[in-house]
């Protein structure tokens, strides 16, 4: 027994005069090298696939995990898809690493990993025929955060009678009764999130506008469009519908 705790002790005085430590390898390929899988050749340089479960640190000081010839500080090669996870308290979903002045990096959220959301538009609309407020049966459903919600579409009036209307639409979090929704920003934007006038003597019109919501809960929140007509006695089909060429309904993020 002693004899065998000799010996391996005097080949390992030997690997680290020569500079040299391989655990699981006779075949180092830095100062320290760990071969977990135990399944290295013992001459040349490993495969990809060898290197894979190696841990290894050149005399540069440069660490590789996956791979033997590391070209950073930290340079990890996986097959996996996760080759880096941090758990600090501050990441989730869609969230990116940032760094500050010094170098200390965490998780932040932030609009370039989110994407732009569409909303649902109908291929039939309602008809503007009151002044009061009519659910178009369009949506858009965001999750939390900031979002300028962009809305267009042409008016086609039911004829080209001789009269002026506004039409106002707006974003409410129900179907079935109307009211602004409390998520507006009303620092960056008005209430309503468009008008357009239906001019008097033409049957077409189009309708573009931008509001800024917040949505500043924790789960996903639906906003439901509607409009109205503010004077007159003009009637309008097909806002938003499949019926007109030109209509959107969709959000971006922003900070």
């Amino acid at each position: 027994m002693k004899s065998k705790l000799f010996s391996i002790l005097a080949l390992l005085i030997i690997k680290l005069c020569l500079g040299q430590v391989g655990l699981n390898t006779q075949n180092p390929q830095g100062i320290f090298h760990v071969d977990s899988g135990k399944n290295n050749n013992d001459s040349g340089v490993p495969t990809p696939d060898q290197q894979g479960d190696d841990f290894t640190v050149l005399k540069s000081g440069d660490v590789g995990i996956g791979t033997t010839d590391p070209s950073a500080r930290l340079h990890i090669v996986s097959t996996s898809g996760s080759a880096l996870r941090i758990v600090d308290g501050s990441q989730g979903e869609n969230q990116i690493l940032a760094s500050n002045s010094e170098g200390y990096a965490s998780w932040i959220s932030s609009t370039a990993a989110r994407k732009t959301i569409s909303g649902t538009i109908p291929a039939s609309s309602a008809i503007l025929s009151s002044n009061s407020f009519v659910y178009l049966n369009a949506n858009i459903i965001l999750p939390p955060g900031n979002w300028l919600v962009m809305l267009g579409t042409t008016l086609v009036k039911a004829s080209e009678a001789p009269s002026v209307s506004w039409i106002h639409f707006a974003l409410s979090n129900s179907a079935t009764s109307f009211s602004n929704t409390a998520d507006i920003d009303l620092a960056r934007s008005g209430r309503q999130m468009a008008s357009a006038s239906a001019p008097s003597g033409s049957k077409y019109s189009f309708a573009k506008g931008v509001l800024c919501v917040r949505n500043s809960g924790t789960v996903d929140k639906a906003y439901y469009v509607w409009a109205r007509r503010s004077d007159g006695d003009v009637v309008i089909n097909g806002i938003l519908s499949s019926s007109v060429e030109e209509r959107y309904l969709y959000a971006i993020p922003v900070n």
